[in-house]
């Protein structure tokens, strides 16, 4: 994985010397949602609204790609660390027009998270790091596409994902503009079931488990 490669070389470790373990991925709390459940213009977002997480490239993406498709509408599901970033976000969402074309929701519990994951359209993931990418996993399990920016461990989850998947070409918001367009555009393409099937193919739990079991 990303996150050992980086641990091996300060070290002094050659490169394999530590094994990695996937995260085990409760894939039926994460059931399939159907595409005429699905607001094909729904982006969504889960997860802490912390900077390091990527949130104002995020909204700035989302701003950038609403001027070529301003159907484009986010919702963010999470929490800010405190009121001052929470309301640095909301000032930010303003500054670059998503007006009504974003909400700001409170943390949901794990079947709320899912039905949103059924309802979304793309689930983009704004992080620069990741150790693995849990919440993207998740959302291909829902059958719900990921538009994501490079971060190491999502890479990861993303693999193998042909169709159900678009990373940005930049680190900057432009980029992920364009990853989500990409992947808008070819939606009509994309086969839910078979985005599930592939991310339970190469994460079974039941692997995970006896790996950590043997280690």
């Amino acid at each position: 994985s990303d996150l050992a490669s980086r641990l091996e070389a300060p070290l002094g470790l050659a490169a394999g010397s530590i094994p990695v373990v996937p995260n085990i991925i409760r894939f039926d709390d994460f059931p399939l949602g159907t595409a005429d459940a699905r607001d094909p213009d729904e982006l969504l977002w889960v997860g802490a609204r912390r900077e390091r997480k990527g949130m104002d490239v995020l909204l700035r993406a989302v701003a950038l790609a609403r001027e070529r498709r301003p159907e484009l509408h986010l919702r963010l599901i999470g929490r800010a660390p405190d009121v001052a970033t929470e309301g640095r976000w909301l000032d930010l969402a303003e500054e670059v027009g998503l007006g009504d074309a974003v909400a700001f929701e409170p943390p949901a519990d794990r079947a709320g998270v899912a039905a949103a994951m059924r309802r979304a359209a793309i689930f983009v993931h704004p992080s620069p790091f990741e150790t693995f990418g849990m919440v993207a996993a998740e959302a291909l399990a829902s059958g719900l596409p990921v538009a994501a920016r490079r971060s190491g461990g999502v890479e990861e989850v993303l693999a193998g994902q042909d169709v159900g998947a678009e990373l940005a070409d930049g680190d900057d918001a432009a980029a992920l503009a364009d990853a989500i367009l990409r992947l808008r555009s070819r939606l009509a393409e994309i086969d839910p079931a078979a985005i599930r099937a592939t991310v339970i193919d190469r994460f079974p739990a039941t692997a995970a488990i006896a790996a950590i079991l043997d280690h």
